[in-house]
């Protein structure tokens, strides 16, 4: 049985996920990034997102070290 905490976690692995390729379809896509400023802006968007995805995974670590009282 998954508990509110797994779903969401899933749920907001999922999101960042997509936001992720969301970003990189702009970058990749012809005449979409039409400068310098503009690709960096999405390249940041995705280093944020990413950082965002191993900051929940360090979180999850952290709590799964407690419940074993390590």
């Amino acid at each position: 049985m998954l508990t509110t905490s797994m779903v969401f976690k899933t749920e907001f692995e999922r999101l960042l996920e997509e936001a992720i390729k969301t970003q990189v379809e702009i970058i990749t896509a012809p005449h979409a990034v039409v400068d310098f400023a503009n690709y960096k802006h999405h390249i940041g968007m995705i280093a944020g997102l990413r950082l965002a995805r191993e900051l929940s995974d360090m979180a999850e670590s952290i709590l799964n070290e407690r419940e074993r009282g390590v």
